[in-house]
């Protein structure tokens, strides 16, 4: 057979199977279609099926009671609210008004101490004590605010805090000695000063930092950074010196060899091509051997 006849009996048994292919997939598609159509429900199978005061469910064969009403045994009850409550947005059961907490099957008055209010919290009420008030069981104490302090809404500590330029000492306030070059800041448990940006703490001062040549401060104001192009080399920034067929990384402070190389120590050598990936004429890391169009060695 020559060579057009072996290319044209491809052809036809490509098309047959083609055919075949899509003669398939039409009919699974339809099979499909048919399985998961739904089934319509009947008057009768709702009259046996489902209960009085209940509804089709959503899936075929089950129920949902309607609502205000709530499953008990087969069928479906009523849900009792309580005085003092409404119907939950479920409808299958209840939640008691703003201002009344549930106890057992009703709902009781919630008694809001002096120096306190009402709030929401997770669907049922409760209450907080004012600022300068904490709890204590039933009731909101006085909370007593020493000198060069203020009162806040936190009652799981003193309940107050110093103000800034102020650090606590016991249960007192004491003034902050500032240093040169810091600034008095508002946390009351630390030392209750910071440097200025391009200073860093030392002991109870703020000593200048000093920045070599080829870096700049970092976004901390507290530290340095060397420029890209250079690394880090104790107290001086080194130029990074690149090997042939190398250029920096995306940090800027490394480098990584070029496409089509490796790193073996210091230097980029030529990454060999599997052999199966060579093209015609590859000669080992040297260039391809050159060929004419008629594929002809020179």
């Amino acid at each position: 057979m020559t060579n057009r006849g072996i290319a044209v009996s491809r052809r036809r048994q490509s098309n047959v199977v083609g055919r075949l292919y899509a003669t398939f997939y039409v009919a699974f598609a339809m099979l499909l279609a048919t399985v998961l159509q739904p089934m319509p429900a009947t008057a009768e199978s709702i009259a046996i099926n489902v209960p009085d005061h209940a509804h089709p469910g959503e899936y075929r064969g089950g129920w949902d009671c309607d609502r205000g009403y709530t499953r008990s045994g087969g069928g479906c009850v009523a849900v009792e609210v309580p005085v003092n409550a409404y119907l939950d947005s479920f409808g299958r059961g209840w939640a008691c008004e703003r201002g009344y907490r549930k106890d057992g099957a009703k709902c009781v008055e919630l008694k809001v101490p002096e120096h306190a209010y009402l709030i929401e919290s997770g669907g049922s009420s409760s209450w907080q004590c004012e600022r300068g008030y904490r709890p204590s069981h039933d009731e909101c104490l006085a909370i007593q605010v020493p000198e060069n302090a203020h009162p806040t809404y936190r009652s799981f500590r003193s309940g107050w805090e110093c103000n800034p330029g102020y650090v606590l000492q016991g249960d007192a306030c004491a003034p902050v000695n500032v240093p040169e070059h810091a600034d008095a800041t508002y946390d009351p448990y630390d030392v209750g000063w910071e440097c200025q940006r391009g200073y860093r703490q030392r002991g109870n001062t703020c000593e200048s930092i000093q920045i070599p040549q080829n870096a700049y401060l970092d976004a901390s104001g507290s530290a340095w950074t060397c420029a890209r192009g250079f690394r880090r080399l104790g107290a001086a920034c080194s130029a990074i010196e690149l090997p042939p067929f190398a250029h920096l990384d995306f940090s800027g402070r490394g480098w990584q060899c070029d496409q089509g190389y490796m790193q073996e120590e210091q230097q980029c050598t030529r990454r060999e091509a599997p052999l199966s990936d060579r093209a015609p004429g590859y000669a080992g890391t040297a260039a391809p051997v050159a060929q004419s169009l008629t594929g002809a060695e020179p």
